[in-house]
């Protein structure tokens, strides 16, 4: 595995405004159920102005502070953080210094490579284009392996995956919003130079997204060192509970 991205953390010391999971790192120590009681009394504190935060996007829409949180582009003023966590509890969590990370344990049964399926290619769909205008390929897919829609066969993506945009959305490994969906269906569109190949469950064509397995792309994070493992297993919890059993594999926070 690749830890080089551990050694970022110090960065955090210098930033005036922090994301909400970098406080939670630093304020809980326990279970979940810790974790969760002290995100609600955050952002609670945000809702009544005793903690000031912002929105990493850079738009002044005075959005609620669920729903920024909820589209992770709630950010946190260090400051006044830091002066209400006094109030409550005596010290600021931000203080310490950043408690050191487990390794992983060995890779388990269930992160082995998944063959993606493949739909019998009859007609280049750039040709296709050409045909029908209103038949459109997306970027995330190369347009030359796309069937005609005509001749495809009726096939349904697998259960137990979700599409690209939900795999985006949940996992933000850069922070401009714009910036990180475009990071991601580069790596989504060349899958197999990526190495990411073994997280697809099917491969897009025309309208439909491509689909993937949300814990094999966490431990695919992880292994590049795009992401922290408590960072991915923070997500897997929160945004894919049906993966919430392999989020284990990642060790305690």
């Amino acid at each position: 595995m690749n830890w080089a991205a551990d050694s970022c953390d110090h960065y955090w010391e210098h930033a005036d405004w922090l994301p909400p999971w970098y406080i939670l790192d630093r304020w809980c120590q326990r279970d979940d159920r810790c974790r969760q009681a002290k995100h609600e009394a955050l952002l609670t504190a945000c809702e009544r102005r005793e903690v000031q935060y912002g929105r990493r996007d850079g738009k002044d829409f005075d959005d609620p502070v669920r729903e920024l949180a909820e589209r992770r582009i709630l950010i946190i003023e260090r400051a006044s953080f830091e002066a209400w966590a006094i109030r409550l509890d005596g010290n600021s969590p931000l203080a310490g210094p950043p408690r050191p990370m487990q390794p992983l344990p060995p890779t388990p049964a269930w992160a082995k490579p998944i063959a993606s399926p493949v739909l019998p290619v009859v007609a280049d769909a750039c040709t296709q284009q050409a045909e029908e205008p209103g038949v459109e390929v997306p970027a995330e897919e190369g347009c030359a392996s796309a069937p005609i829609a005509s001749d495809r066969p009726n096939l349904t993506p697998p259960a137990g995956d979700v599409p690209s945009n939900e795999i985006i959305a949940a996992f933000p490994v850069l922070a401009d919003e714009q910036a990180n969906t475009e990071w991601w269906k580069t790596r989504m569109r060349e899958a197999k130079d990526y190495g990411l190949t073994g997280a697809r469950t099917y491969a897009g064509r025309l309208r439909e997204p491509s689909r993937w397995q949300p814990h094999f792309i966490a431990a695919w994070l992880v292994d590049k060192g795009h992401m922290q493992a408590k960072v991915v297993k923070r997500i897997l919890i929160r945004s894919f509970p049906d993966w919430a059993d392999a989020a284990d594999y990642f060790g305690d926070d």
